[in-house]
């Protein structure tokens, strides 16, 4: 009965889960290459880690003692120390927008963002994504995201005074 299911599942287990992890990494890392790190990616690494260090452990037939440990030292890591998923996740985007930007000389030396009509369709992806992930939340004063955030803000009130002027009246 239960004992022979259960048996079953620890004899196998482990090789069954092995297709799933190999999934899930193939998963997050063509999300990381097209869009970069995110908070939710960031954790989602981790846990796969976690599972697949679960994964091995139940394979090689140890004791999984340590997971609770690692698991807490993750969370203190990951979530209340300066390398938070958050702070990975900002500093990556920013990086993947400079890029981007700097290879299309639309960034100028006191970090203001310059238009480029020639930009590829790539950096493009690019651009937008990082800009759309960036501007949600509230970034460190002084960031390169704050500054983003204050180039976005400053366009969106130029482009609506632009709409309500008299002279232009846009649909």
């Amino acid at each position: 009965g239960e004992s022979k299911l259960s048996g079953i599942f620890v004899k196998w287990g482990g090789w069954l889960m092995l297709p799933i992890l190999l999934a899930q990494q193939v998963g997050v890392w063509m999300r990381l290459s097209a869009y970069g790190l995110t908070t939710s990616r960031v954790l989602g690494i981790l846990v796969t880690a976690l599972c697949a260090a679960v994964v091995i452990t139940s394979l090689l037939r140890r004791r999984a003692n340590w997971f609770f440990i690692a698991a807490a030292v993750m969370c203190a890591v990951f979530i209340a120390s300066p390398l938070n998923a958050e702070n990975l996740a900002r500093y990556d985007q920013e990086q993947r927008l400079i890029y981007a930007l700097g290879r299309n000389a639309m960034l100028t030396e006191d970090s203001r963002i310059i238009p480029n009509e020639k930009v590829n369709a790539e950096d493009v992806a690019v651009i937008y994504s990082a800009v759309d992930y960036l501007n949600q939340g509230t970034a460190p004063a002084g960031s390169f995201s704050a500054s983003l955030q204050e180039q976005t803000a400053q366009l969106a009130d130029e482009l609506d005074s632009y709409r309500n002027s008299d002279a232009v009246k846009i649909a």
